[in-house]
């Protein structure tokens, strides 16, 4: 059965809806050999998705498909007239908890937020919108699900009404949970910024294989974008065969050789019946431009000139607009001067009175032609006035004199 109801009779809605929600509740399957997989949606008047309607499908009269890519699992269930999309991952972009509850679930990927996919649907879409989901049961295989059981709400952004739905989901394939990744996540690990030329700090991955025999782990490697820019070291995991209750680890470091952004593909090769496994990683490397931020020897008075120089002169070939930001640590930014042919950026600033310490950073034209200086101190004198008086008016020429005294602490 799928079927879309429309403007609904409430006893035909009310029963159907029960008859829904019954099913899930009790676990119902089919005497068929494939386990019953549903989706039940409901809507009220003002939702962006079904406008006060609902959708029922089922495994009888819909394929239910799970999702391989690894960015975010879900679940795709395509009936005769159309197709939705569910899926969901924790607050870290990792693997869900059953008898948990997310919520502020967000529906355009959100870092540090559970994630709440809603797509498809026949009369409407979203694309912004905030929720709560509770997962009932759940198992993995690979990056995707092996099996979901959840209920969720959405309130797409301008809507009015809210979307509520059940989702019962169990594949066909073999349990493949027998070799575990840890970390994993469904979102692209940011190993640190490098210069050319250098390495990160390597991030350590861990597989455990939690089945009752062995697991064999091909060659551990690189693929995707920019492969060549990451590396896999201290691997104890790669062309072995993985004993049941046994763990192994492998590093991730990046080693860039160019300037500019990169991202790839961790490859963990795992022999059947067990997924194998795919990391994405990031990073990006700055190329090796310098700043420094002439120092400032001694108590000076406000306003104060900050100079900086960058190495090598970004100006030279390409005289775009570069620009020196100029900060004090724990108070922020104070003004900016443009990089002049030389390389060098100079401008004057009103300082307050005391002891700081200051910063220059570069900016080219992206985030990695780019580079900041050490702190430099900067201490800033305070001035008082003070006006001596006398009594005697014979002593008092046309002005009063007056003795100014710049304060230093000691």
């Amino acid at each position: 059965m799928a079927k879309l109801l429309g403007v609904r009779p409430a006893s035909l809605i009310i029963c159907l809806a029960l008859a829904a929600v019954a099913a899930f509740a009790s676990g119902a399957r089919p005497a068929a050999a494939a386990p019953t997989s549903q989706l039940f949606v409901d809507s009220e008047p003002g939702d962006s998705y079904l406008r006060g309607q609902s959708d029922y499908l089922t495994s009888n009269d819909a394929s239910f498909a799970a999702d391989l890519s690894p960015w975010l699992p879900s679940v795709w269930v395509s009936g005769p007239d159309h197709a939705w999309n569910i899926g969901a991952s924790d607050d870290g972009g990792g693997r869900l908890v059953a008898g948990s509850t997310y919520t502020d679930a967000s529906l355009t990927n959100r870092d540090g937020s559970p994630n709440l996919r809603v797509f498809g649907g026949p009369l409407g879409s979203c694309s912004d919108g905030v929720g709560q989901f509770t997962v009932h049961d759940v198992g993995y295989f690979g990056s995707a699900f092996s099996r979901l059981s959840m209920s969720f709400q959405l309130t797409c952004a301008g809507a009015t009404g809210k979307l509520r739905g059940e989702l019962r989901y169990r594949t066909t394939a073999p349990d493949l949970e027998g070799v575990l990744l840890s970390p994993e996540s469904h979102r692209p690990y940011q190993l640190d910024f490098t210069p050319v030329g250098e390495a990160s700090p390597a991030k350590t991955f861990t597989l455990r294989n939690v089945g009752a025999s062995g697991a064999p782990v091909g060659t551990i490697g690189t693929g995707g974008t920019d492969p060549t820019q990451f590396e896999i070291v201290g691997d104890i995991c790669s062309s072995r065969t993985l004993p049941a209750g046994a763990i192994c680890t492998f590093d991730v470091r990046y080693a860039p050789s160019a300037p500019g952004g990169h991202s790839a593909n961790v490859d963990v090769p795992l022999a059947a019946p067990h997924a194998d496994r795919v990391i994405r990683v990031e990073s990006g490397a700055r190329d090796g431009t310098t700043t420094t931020l002439e120092p400032i020897a001694g108590w000076v008075d406000s306003p104060v000139t900050l100079t900086a120089h960058v190495t090598p002169d970004p100006t030279v070939g390409e005289p775009a607009p570069y620009m020196v930001d100029f900060a004090i640590v724990d108070a922020g930014f104070i003004g900016s001067a443009s990089v002049l042919a030389g390389g060098t950026a100079s401008a004057t600033f009103e300082v307050s009175p005391g002891v700081h310490e200051v910063t220059a950073s570069f900016f080219g034209s992206s985030q990695y032609l780019s580079s900041e200086s050490a702190p430099t101190p900067l201490m800033v004198r305070q001035d008082t006035s003070i006006t001596l008086t006398t009594t005697d008016a014979t002593a008092l020429s046309s002005e009063p004199p007056t003795i100014s005294v710049a304060l230093e602490p000691a």
